[in-house]
């Protein structure tokens, strides 16, 4: 793309952004937002409306001059799909949610397996995509180790091995990131400047944890930053009885390994056993660390599918954004934005 391409779509993108920021706006109030001329404007919002991205909205009052033109950002126009492999109590579930560009959920769905497979994610994909066939973006959370779009270490065998990112753009032809669960959940609560650790016990697994700096996910030269079941802590982690507090002194020794290593400035611990008591308990257990003193706040949250959602839609997004400057593996001008 050659230096006045460039521009246009640099101009592109600050008045698509900013409409989408405004949902409703006239010409003139985009152009005093992105500081380019109201012919610029204007002829970008012609293109944009085309394209389907804006609609034309009501027509505003004059004010004393002549009636102006709002147009709003048709967030239907694209679509993101998030999915997250879980557990479900003794279940193995995989959960997908379609969003539109506003993160509202247009449409979910579940299956329920006895294990997982690769395959087992394309039929929730099929599922998806014939009731959403604007859907541009996937977004893929798995459990263990992902690097480079590829799962190295999962709970699940079938899984452990299988290049995720290449298979489904493949197949799909649409821009498609893969996470670890607890990395897409860490993004909710990332922070422009500090650092933020979160902690996942699910119980029939060993932990998993996650760190995120300056609202960047810290993964690790090979992946594994955050594992904790790779810490000398002579914990056994499916043996524990998670009704007990007698357990907090495990949870313990896990934050204060984090705050010893990293200082965070939160740290999220997920966990459908943190009751009132519990989370008594390993305040208390923390504190008698050798880095208890380091003990940031602790948020405990139960809703990990709820986290990782969000956290997968704001990755989506950042790459939808990404794919409509730089376009991959396909061009706009050649392909709809379904990707069909």
């Amino acid at each position: 793309m050659n230096g006045t391409a460039r521009l246009k779509q640099d101009h592109v993108d600050a008045v698509r952004w900013a409409l989408h920021a405004a949902h409703c706006a006239s010409i003139r109030t985009l152009a005093g937002t992105t500081g380019l001329s109201f012919a610029t404007v204007a002829s970008i919002m012609a293109e944009l409306v085309q394209t389907g991205e804006a609609l034309p909205g009501e027509v505003l009052p004059s004010g004393g001059g002549r009636p102006a033109q709002s147009y709003r950002f048709d967030a239907a126009h694209a679509q993101i799909l998030t999915i997250s492999a879980q557990t479900r109590g003794n279940q193995n579930v995989i959960f997908a949610q379609v969003r539109d560009l506003y993160g509202e959920t247009v449409y979910q769905t579940e299956l329920v397996l006895d294990t997982f497979t690769p395959t087992d994610f394309e039929t929730v994909i099929d599922r998806c995509r014939a009731a959403c066939p604007a859907i541009w973006v996937l977004a893929l959370a798995l459990p263990g180790v992902v690097h480079g779009g590829r799962a190295v270490t999962n709970d699940y065998p079938a899984l452990v091995g299988v290049d995720f990112k290449s298979q489904l753009e493949a197949k799909y032809r649409l821009p498609t990131l893969i996470e670890n669960d607890v990395n897409a959940a860490i993004v909710c609560h990332a922070r422009p400047e500090g650092i933020v650790a979160g902690v996942y016990f699910p119980r029939r697994f060993w932990p998993g944890g996650a760190i995120c700096i300056n609202g960047t996910v810290l993964h690790g030269a090979a992946g594994y930053a955050g594992e904790v079941g790779l810490l000398p802590l002579g914990i056994d982690w499916l043996k524990l009885n998670y009704a007990s507090t007698s357990t907090a002194s495990a949870v313990a020794a896990t934050l204060c390994t984090f705050c010893g290593l990293i200082n965070p400035d939160l740290l999220v611990l997920y966990g459908d056993f943190f009751t009132p008591a519990m989370q008594q308990a390993t305040q208390v257990a923390a504190r008698r660390c050798a880095a208890g003193e380091l003990l940031p706040p602790l948020l405990y949250r139960d809703a990990l599918r709820e986290d990782i959602f969000t956290g997968l839609f704001a990755k989506g997004l950042q790459t939808y954004r990404n794919a409509l400057h730089r376009p991959y593996p396909f061009t706009t001008e050649t392909t709809e934005l379904s990707g069909e």
